[in-house]
């Protein structure tokens, strides 16, 4: 399940919280992006640069992700540019089984306790 940090930055944003949030309690201005990580929306949102209202919400609500969100969306990014894929594990384990059976002619090849260490 991923959590859709867009509903709470809405919500905040409604009870006049969200600005708050975004000051930094020492210098009075805003907190920085201190990350490369959304350089690629543009000078605004580069490391030193200050988060201000409009840069995520409106238009932009769907800039900021939960990590859950982001490491999600990074795993289907690589699944699809290099089909990058992960079997579980019950399925690896069910192939090598089927192929020791087909090769050797009879099934629990390498298990001969029945089910010992499974």
């Amino acid at each position: 399940m991923l959590i859709h940090i867009q509903d709470d930055i809405v919500r905040l944003q409604h009870c006049g919280l969200l600005d708050r949030m975004l000051r930094d309690k020492t210098t009075k201005n805003n907190i920085m992006w201190a990350t490369d990580a959304y350089a690629h929306y543009g000078h605004d949102y580069e490391r030193n640069e200050e988060i201000h209202l409009h840069l995520i919400t409106g238009e932009n609500i769907d800039i900021i992700k939960t990590r859950a969100r982001k490491e999600f969306e990074q795993q289907n990014q690589r699944t699809r540019k290099r089909a990058e894929v992960f079997t579980p594990i019950w399925i690896c384990r069910f192939m090598i089984d089927k192929a020791d059976e087909e090769w050797f002619g009879y099934p629990d090849v390498f298990f001969q306790g029945r089910g010992a260490g499974r």
